[in-house]
Order: C-alpha cells, then structure tokens, then sequence
C-alpha cells in the first residue's frame, strides 16, 4: 500500500478522531453526508471519506469526486472495501489495470451481489470463461450472458452454455444482432448441441442458412437451417439428394412442387430403413392406401413399443387392429388397438 495513503489516512483519522466533532460526511443521515461530500474540493479529506465513511453510498461519492488517477489507483488495488475498490476502478483511465480490479473482484469477492455488478464491467473473454466453469448461481449467469455478447468466433467459449438454462441460453445468443457471429456460435466445435440448434434458429440470412444446410456438420442443425430456407431450387436439391432423411422431410414439407415432396415423402415411407422416418412421411402422404402399408409394417414389426403403439393410432384396416389387440406382446399396444376397432367384441 502507498505509504503517503497511509499517513494522511492516519492523520485525518487523529482529526476526526474520539473527542472530537464528527464531520457530517460521518452522519447517519444520507442526504447530508452526501452534501457534504458534493461540497467536498480537499482530495485529501476526499480520499478519507472514500475510505472511511460508514455509508457506502458515501463512500462511493467521494471516488466519484476524488480527480487523481494516482490516488483513484492506489485506491482500487488497496482498498479492504470490494465496493470502494471497483468504484474508483470504474473511475480509471488505465482500462488495462481497471479490468485487472474488476477480474480480481469477479473472481475472488465473497459478496455475490458484487462480483455480478463488477461481471458487468469484464472484457476479458478468459476471465468470463474461468467464471462461467467455476463460479455458481447469478455470477455464472451474468458471465455467461456478458461472454454471448462478447463472443468472438476466434475464441471458443460457447462450450460453457451447458451450465445453463435453455431459457437463459436462448436470452443470451437472441441478444446477437451480428447474423456471421450467430452462424460461428454454431460452427465452433466447443458450442453444445442446444446452443447450435437455439444459434441456428435465430439465423434469418439465407446465404448463411443455405451454407449450414448443405456443408453443416450436424443432422439436427442442418434440418433447422433448411426448415428455415426459402429458395425453392435449394430445398428441392436437399429434397432429392441429401444423405439425412431428415433434412429431405423437412425440404419437402417447404416445397411449393407438392408432386416432388410427394415424391419424396414416398421414397422415405417405402425404403428407408428408420421406422421413425418412415411413418412420420407416411402421415405426409396423399397415397392413403400406402399409408396405411406403412402403418400396418411398422405395428407388426417394429421392434420400437413406443413407434407400434404410435402407428396403431392411424390404421384403420379392422382386421389388422384384431390381429394386433390380440397378438403384440405389449399390452399398452394391445389395448391401444382394441379401441381403434369400430366393435368391441375381438
């Protein structure tokens, strides 16, 4: 600590020590504790009531007025008071050793509700990363929110959304305006699946969108870029030729040619070999005799409890029902079939 801190704070204190008149910088009440600081010009005096005023209110003040940035520094590193500390770091024009203040703070204080006020203030994305990994409750969620705002598609930092709600995720990348940083939130490798998929459903850009629907790394995104293209030659490309069945159903279902989609819908339903696939595009048919083809192979055979009893729900051939409400070895399922059928006698 600055020696000449020490003596005119030891001074001073002599000064308004016991025995003595107290100033009104020292009274209980605000309003004229706060005057007399406003009228406050002794940097001295100043630095006495940033130090030692029993209000914090006060306190904060007396930074606000102290003018030297010698003093407002000596301040911000030695101060035993967190609040004090930050107020005169705000106060500095050395942003390198104020950012040094508020990441000591965020970082180490044991008042929660400062180190969140101080968050605020951070720049440095490792110092918001450090807190987001190891900090809890409402710091780690404004750091995590400070760190979206922040974010830079050099720096992989997106890895730290698992911590958080989907809700608060969604809050946070919404709040990305810039469409190239939303799309580079869901190309960096270190950004989780929920993040991806909340990015990507905030891209309204086609050229961006249309880049992660044809070369993205990942199913789920790639189908929510595409479910959110417009220009029919692409969807109609996806349709037709892309490797996930996903991505075809849902070019398909934007596609203003209704005989491709049923094209498409069709090669799904007839020879894909995911049960889940086939009977979401055989709900998408306008072939109900097909349709009801699949229904009846997924309910026989499916291997999927959850899927028979699903495609139960849409066959309508009675006989089919029969054989089911008799025969699947679930009961759920059996029951399920037994209330398609138009008579309740098996």
């Amino acid at each position: 600590m600055n020696k000449n801190y020490k003596i005119q704070t030891h001074k001073l204190t002599q000064v308004y020590g016991m025995g003595t008149l107290k100033p009104d910088w020292m009274s209980k009440n605000k309003k004229i504790a706060l005057n007399a600081v406003r009228k406050e010009t002794d940097p001295i005096k100043l630095l006495e009531i940033a130090k030692n005023a029993p209000q914090y209110l006060v306190r904060k003040e007396a930074v606000k007025e102290l003018i030297g940035q010698n003093i407002l520094a000596d301040i911000a590193k030695n101060d035993k008071d967190g609040y004090t500390c930050f107020w005169a770091a705000k106060e500095l024009t050395d942003q390198v050793l104020a950012q040094e203040i508020f990441a000591d703070i965020a970082e180490n204080h044991e008042n929660d509700y400062l180190r969140s006020e101080v968050v605020e203030y951070l720049t440095d994305q490792k110092v918001l990363t450090d807190i987001v990994k190891n900090a809890i409750g409402e710091v780690r969620e404004v750091a995590f929110i400070k760190l979206i705002n922040l974010w830079d598609p050099n720096n992989a930092v997106c890895d730290m959304c698992e911590f958080h709600s989907v809700s608060r995720r969604t809050q946070a990348i919404k709040n990305v305006a810039d469409q190239t940083l939303l799309a580079g939130i869901v190309k960096d490798d270190c950004s989780t699946d929920t993040t991806r998929m909340i990015a990507t459903g905030c891209l309204i850009d086609q050229t961006l969108l249309a880049d992660l629907a044809k070369n993205g790394e990942d199913n789920f995104v790639r189908r929510m870029a595409t479910s959110r293209l417009v220009d029919q030659t692409l969807l109609a490309d996806l349709a037709k030729n892309d490797e996930d069945w996903g991505a075809r159903f849902v070019a398909a279902k934007r596609l203003s040619d209704k005989v491709l989609a049923q094209e498409v819908f069709t090669d799904i339903a007839k020879n894909h070999e995911d049960g889940d696939a086939r009977f979401m595009a055989a709900k998408r048919l306008s072939d109900k005799v097909l349709a009801q083809e699949v229904f009846t192979d997924i309910a026989k055979t499916s291997e999927d409890r959850a899927l028979r009893l699903e495609a139960v729900e849409y066959l309508t051939d009675q006989k089919v029902l029969t054989d089911i409400a008799k025969n699947d070895p679930n009961r759920r399922v059996r029951l399920k079939a037994a209330k398609q059928l138009k008579s309740s006698v098996l």
